[in-house]
């Protein structure tokens, strides 16, 4: 981590980390986040026990402590949006699973994708995990009265759509996880 001037020490398991979006210390909701964490992460220990799995709530603390815990994870899991630019303090090797918008063309409103091209890092891969529209057991599309969102009928469900929580998929999930936590 000399590259970012943080003094971590490489953990012993490699770190699957999660970043939990869910109900801060306000209680507070949020949009894009992933749901039914504790399953995942039972399930996710039991496919790779030599591996630490944890999810993490980065909006409940000082961001020194946000970079400690990036700077030990092997593979970083987050969703579109803000607190996915943590990414940029990942060690060398790791791998960033930004869980983001609908494949395809199917909303008007673009994947936030684009973290990979506004920070070229050469040290860290990335892995896309698109939601599949056509599993509603994917995503859950909640709207919060009082936020923006467009007036046209149509464009707000693609807004609303855009934003969803997502339920991750283990066997989808499994298949960037695997050359993730190979790679040295």
């Amino acid at each position: 981590m000399q590259i970012h001037g943080v003094s971590e020490q490489k953990p012993a398991k490699p770190l699957i980390l999660i970043n939990d979006k869910r109900y801060g210390v306000n209680g507070q909701e949020d949009r894009r986040m992933l749901l039914d964490i504790e399953p995942l992460i039972g399930n996710l220990s039991e496919l790779y026990p030599a591996a630490e799995v944890k999810a993490v709530r980065f909006r409940d603390m000082e961001i020194p402590e946000q970079i400690r815990w990036i700077a030990r994870a092997k593979v970083f899991i987050t969703t579109q949006g803000s607190s996915a630019f943590l990414l940029v303090f990942l060690p060398a090797g790791a791998t960033c699973i930004v869980v983001g918008s609908p494949s395809g063309n199917s909303t008007t409103w673009t994947s936030f994708y684009e973290l990979d091209r506004w920070f070229p890092l050469t040290y860290v891969q990335f892995q896309r995990y698109e939601v599949d529209v056509n599993s509603i057991a994917e995503y859950e599309v909640k709207t919060v009265p009082g936020h923006w969102q467009p007036d046209n009928p149509a464009e707000a469900r693609d807004w609303w759509l855009y934003n969803a929580n997502v339920r991750l998929r283990l066997e989808r999930l499994k298949v960037l996880l695997e050359p993730a936590l190979q790679a040295k």
